[in-house]
């Protein structure tokens, strides 16, 4: 089978002086009749519970990111002296002896 046999269609064209405009593509191999496509759960390729879970799933590098962040802030704050800098020295607080 050529290539040219699947490629039957039906073209519309609106020509103006200067330009033209495709108005429309009709073929009995096009994969978006209207007449026939559906979406969704009305497909019956998944319910609201798969959708729910996808939406999980594509929530996980999110949260990891997040988590992520949580914990650089938790080891940055533990590294940091309690004290404050003073000239180069780091005062204590009172009652606190380095």
């Amino acid at each position: 089978m050529l290539l040219l046999d699947v490629l039957r269609y039906r073209l519309r064209v609106l020509l103006r002086p200067g330009s033209c405009f495709v108005e429309g593509v009709t073929s009995p191999y096009s994969l978006m009749a209207a007449s026939r496509g559906t979406y969704g759960e009305a497909a019956k390729e998944w319910t609201s519970a798969d959708a729910a879970g996808f939406a999980r799933l594509l929530a996980v590098p999110g949260s990891l990111y997040e988590r992520a962040g949580r914990q650089a802030a938790a080891t940055a704050a533990a590294e940091e002296p309690s004290g404050v800098t003073v000239g180069g020295a780091i005062a204590t607080p009172a009652g606190e002896s380095r």
